[in-house]
């Protein structure tokens, strides 16, 4: 038997796409969301919070297969998203506050919208850390110090992909 810390390694989600030049294809096994041109398609919830992780089948036996979830000719796919369900969250602080900083986070939008995503290889998982950073205060009045927890309470990982600008 595997122990229990093993066992929650093995509660994943998988949300993929296969690109062909004239088929996309998304599929999916677990919780999450994908988004195809802005479109939001959650993935769940699932009763008893137990989305259907391929560890069931592996360690129950249980049938979990991968789920198409859309195949649209790839010239109809403009943008693109793939999420863990801690994306779903994402969506809902659009007008939430940027810990330590006066800005909004913003539409989730941006991660298709905006340059930089693309430019920096990086710049994703720079903004998801700068969303989920603790932000720590000073109360001098009150000698102590004022802890806020980063805005992200779930996995939270994602994966865009758009179709290059001037292209039709």
């Amino acid at each position: 038997a595997l122990g229990r810390e093993v066992w929650g390694d093995l509660l994943f989600t998988i949300v993929g796409a296969v690109v062909t030049p004239a088929h996309t294809l998304v599929f999916s096994s677990g919780d999450g969301v994908w988004m195809l041109n802005g479109e939001v398609h959650a993935l769940g919830p699932f009763p008893d919070n137990a989305p259907p992780y391929l560890a069931y089948a592996l360690l129950r036996g249980e049938d979990v297969p991968l789920v198409s979830r859309a195949l649209v000719p790839t010239d109809d796919v403009h943008a693109l998203l793939l999420g863990t369900d801690g994306v779903g969250d994402l969506m809902g602080l659009a007008a939430a506050r940027v810990p330590e900083r006066d800005e909004p986070v913003g539409p989730l939008s941006r991660f298709w919208t905006e340059d930089r995503y693309f430019a920096n290889p990086d710049a994703v998982r720079r903004r998801l850390a700068q969303l989920n950073r603790e932000s720590v205060r000073a109360d001098f009045a009150e000698r102590r110090l004022l802890r806020t927890p980063g805005l992200l309470t779930d996995d939270t990982s994602l994966v865009v992909l758009r179709r290059r600008m001037g292209r039709a």
